[in-house]
């Protein structure tokens, strides 16, 4: 059971370590702007992340995200001068023993609420489907967040450009579910033309009005093209500020 947030517990053990959040940042290698989004709440770290912080903190990642279990370590933690180590060996298993590592992981500590998401960050390639050949990583989502009862219809996108500026930064991670259906007024995962792109829908008529949102408006601007003319992959339904790295 869910019984705290990431923050709180992040912020917990650095006191219980007496440890100051650069201090974690040194240790752990992950910039000092990312642990303070976290303190803040604005982000969520990575399943590779919190498992980093875990061992420096000298806890388990169960505990960090909140729920309600012992914060003794895992024993499976190494010592973090071995790091490198197992950051070589993880970087060298495919994306099927990646996901299988994961499910193993909330297996073990009972997080029935937790479930894969894959992670799509090659929206722009030429054929791209919502297949598993474009599956980039996989991300743990906390299903109640949305009330998901079929993981397997969501999905997120990595942002890779500054189309959607406005609202979502390059390099951001959005949630969205699969859907064929044209909303208005939404913000949709489309193809166009044999292009993919993140756009903000309008109805006009029979025609679509595709928004890009962006500030660069000398290279991103607004499309109207008949509704047959695209085709609607997936739709937010929201962001929960996971922040990534290798």
């Amino acid at each position: 059971m869910l019984i705290d947030s990431f923050a709180n517990r992040l912020d917990l053990a650095l006191k219980r370590n007496n440890m100051r959040p650069i201090d974690l940042a040194n240790k752990t290698h992950i910039d000092k702007s990312s642990i303070s989004r976290y303190l803040s709440g604005d982000w969520k770290a990575s399943q590779k992340r919190l498992t980093l912080i875990a061992m420096a903190l000298n806890t388990n990642e169960a505990w960090l995200m909140g729920y309600d279990v012992s914060d003794v370590p895992n024993k499976s933690h190494i010592n973090y001068k071995d790091y490198d180590t197992v950051r070589n060996k993880s970087n060298a298993l495919t994306l099927e023993e990646k996901k299988k590592k994961m499910l193993d992981y909330m297996n073990k500590y009972n997080i029935e609420s937790l479930s894969p998401i894959p992670v799509y960050s090659r929206i722009n390639e030429k054929g791209f489907k919502l297949v598993d050949k474009y599956i980039d990583e996989y991300i743990t989502i906390d299903t109640k967040l949305y009330n998901i009862d079929s993981p397997q219809n969501f999905f997120y996108v990595k942002i890779a450009d500054d189309s959607m500026n406005k609202k979502y930064q390059e390099g951001d991670y959005i949630l969205m579910k699969k859907s064929s259906n044209i909303k208005n007024d939404t913000i949709a995962l489309i193809i166009l033309d044999n292009i993919t792109l993140i756009r903000k829908i309008t109805l006009q008529g029979d025609l679509l009005l595709l928004e890009p949102l962006s500030s660069n408006t000398t290279k991103y601007k607004t499309q109207a093209c008949p509704k047959e003319n695209v085709k609607i992959l997936g739709t937010v339904i929201g962001y929960i500020g996971y922040e990534r790295s290798n």
